[in-house]
């Protein structure tokens, strides 16, 4: 069925496709992949057959207006994990930009907004966004204006993704007033790093994926000249679904130091000291099973020994099935050769025989960067440098009843 789908099919609301179907009353569930092109596969309940389902041919178009009755408004999802993936970005779609954490400079906002519009982009820039705290200079905005930009965003249907201006500090401070019955009703892509891990944590503890990746100021984001075309294609792939297959580039291999060359389970990418920070609270995820990728900037080694050591000693890292270890960095001097040999000694005197460690990946506060979903099942294969999310669809043609 095409119904509010991609600007070139518009005019054809309604249509059906595959047989004489009357439009559908109800959309029972829905799925988006993509494997060189997005596919869509539909399950539908005519509106004359209530106890009939049918699934539609695939359609090769951006299925973004369809994934939006995604959930709470017309029915349920299809997916091997409890976890709720949000619909994809599709070109042409509207992001929404706020500012959960600290401020950005001056146009810093606007010159982001304005990358993404080049890009091809709509793009809404929230009330508060460019607003800086009356008494602390370092947050963008007081509680309540920032909590109102992001559930502004999270609440609209016409916003497709929700694109952090940059982290800093902050985010913390709205867990317990975001909606997160709205999120899972109308999921969208939420991206965001560094403090912005508070936030990805929280949606995972509900049930809902988000993705850790670059923003729209700070960071190397978009607004900046020193965006990575790595990392921008990264975030491209992650959010529009376009691909599921992450690969190390040819410089950067994996390095195992403990454990198989395969591993697999759900990948929670942290900023290490934001998870610290969140323990014995409410908002982090059951990590049973679980890839803890870690990175961190401007944190010496005793630091991050201090921060996996609260890990240890809370019983998340027993729980794990491996580290993996992104980057340590920002000091630009020998410091950041220290924490490139000491973290993987660390995590391996932390984790008990059964948790693999793994160095190497292209992520942290770093231009060249993996943007990953928070909470989805992964498989990954050191040898080869490839992270595949498994993120499965009911096959062409299924029936449910």
């Amino acid at each position: 069925v095409v119904a509010r789908a991609h600007p070139e099919h518009r005019g054809k609301e309604g249509a059906v496709l595959g047989g004489r179907l009357n439009p559908p009353r109800d959309l029972t569930a829905y799925h988006c992949i993509g494997e060189e092109r997005q596919v869509v596969s539909v399950l539908l309940q005519c509106a004359n057959r209530a106890d009939h389902h049918t699934v539609a041919k695939p359609l090769d178009l951006c299925p973004v207006s369809l994934a939006k009755l995604h959930g709470g408004r017309f029915g349920k999802t299809w997916y091997n994990s409890s976890m709720i993936w949000p619909r994809p970005l599709c070109p042409g779609g509207t992001i929404g930009l706020c500012s959960p954490a600290g401020a950005s400079p001056a146009g810093a906002v606007e010159r982001g907004a304005e990358a993404l519009r080049r890009r091809g982009y709509s793009v809404v820039i929230a009330p508060n966004a460019t607003v800086q705290h009356p008494d602390c200079d370092y947050l963008a905005g007081t509680e309540a204006q920032r909590l109102s930009d992001l559930n502004g965003l999270i609440r609209d249907p016409q916003i497709d993704l929700i694109l952090a201006a940059r982290g800093g500090y902050g985010a913390g401070k709205l867990l317990e007033g975001i909606d997160y019955d709205a999120f899972r009703t109308d999921p969208k892509p939420l991206v965001g790093y560094s403090d912005i891990t508070a936030l990805n944590l929280a949606l995972a503890s509900r049930g809902v994926i988000s993705f850790s990746g670059i923003m729209a100021t700070a960071g190397d984001g978009f607004g900046e000249d020193t965006l990575d075309p790595f990392s921008e294609a990264s975030f491209f792939q992650a959010v529009r679904q376009e691909s599921f297959v992450f690969t190390q580039p040819g410089d950067a291999p994996l390095t195992v130091h403990r454990g198989k060359n395969i591993l697999s389970g759900p990948l929670f990418p942290v900023c290490l000291s934001l998870l610290e920070s969140l323990l014995a609270t409410p908002y982090v995820p059951d990590f049973t099973g679980g890839l803890l990728l870690i990175e961190d900037v401007y944190e010496e080694l005793y630091a991050v020994d201090r921060a996996l050591n609260q890990l240890r000693l809370g019983g998340v890292l027993e729980k794990l099935a491996g580290i993996l270890i992104g980057s340590f960095n920002g000091f630009k001097d020998q410091r950041d050769e220290v924490l490139a040999r000491g973290v993987p000694r660390l995590a391996l005197e932390a984790t008990p025989e059964h948790v693999a460690v793994v160095s190497g990946f292209v992520y942290g506060h770093i231009p060249r960067r993996f943007t990953l979903p928070v909470g989805a099942e992964v498989a990954i294969d050191s040898d080869s440098g490839q992270l595949t999310v498994m993120h499965s669809v009911p096959p062409l043609g299924t029936i449910l009843p």
